[in-house]
């Protein structure tokens, strides 16, 4: 995932929150594994990142019929993100935030 304009980073980032360092497993056992390999690497439970669980599709959501249409670029906009499990997880989490919040240049 990337920010296709760097001076909307901070602000994207900001909105996202943490989400942009969570792993995102498929099920319980896909969490009970990693939760393991971070148990055998970080004897501190408290350094091990968090994990949202959601089903894969073998494709992304489309949005396009959810997106404003107001000529003016949401922060989903500005994101390019090449992995469809990343882009649904988004969307799944904060999408509300990101796609009602609107860039727009001072």
């Amino acid at each position: 995932m990337k920010v296709k304009d760097p001076k909307w980073a901070n602000v994207i980032e900001l909105a996202i929150g943490g989400l942009a360092v969570n792993f995102v497993v498929h099920d319980q056992h896909d969490k009970l594994v990693l939760q393991d390999l971070f148990r055998k690497s970080c004897s501190n439970p408290r350094e091990h990142p968090n994990m949202i669980m959601m089903k894969f599709r073998d494709e992304a959501y489309d949005v396009s019929s959810q997106k404003p249409q107001t000529g003016h670029p949401t922060m989903y906009d500005m994101l390019d993100i090449d992995d469809h499990v990343i882009s649904n997880a988004l969307v799944e989490q904060v999408w509300k935030k990101i796609n009602g919040s609107f860039i727009l240049a001072g």
